[in-house]
């Protein structure tokens, strides 16, 4: 997460440098541009592409991220849903064996008098 804000604020500033260098070349309008004006343009925009292909991969590698972590959730609660099943079926099951356990005894004193 902090990487992908550095490479926020990084292209914040970077199209602040854009903006300011687009103000600037106003003032050529009429005029041939300068080659250092148009290096430092160039500067920046090369700048800017290389922060949008690593955010590009940043945000790229999040999702898969995201995506495996999403995956193992939910295999982790198929198996609390599988768990919990069986453990209400043992419960379940343990509870008819005292409930007949008891009409059987009943049945017994009730035959033996």
């Amino acid at each position: 997460m902090v990487l992908g804000t550095k490479i926020l604020n990084l292209k914040r500033r970077k199209l602040h440098q854009l903006s300011d260098l687009n103000s600037e070349q106003i003032h050529f309008s009429d005029q041939e541009i300068p080659a250092e004006f148009e290096r430092r343009s160039a500067s920046v925009l090369i700048a800017l592409e290389k922060l949008n292909f690593d955010l590009r991969m940043y945000l790229d590698e999040m999702q898969i991220n995201c995506q495996e972590r999403e995956h193992k959730e939910k295999i982790e609660s198929s198996y609390l849903t599988t768990n919990v099943r069986y453990s209400k079926l043992y419960e379940t099951t343990e509870r008819k064996k005292k409930t007949y356990k008891k009409q059987y005894s009943i049945e017994l004193i009730k035959n033996d008098t």
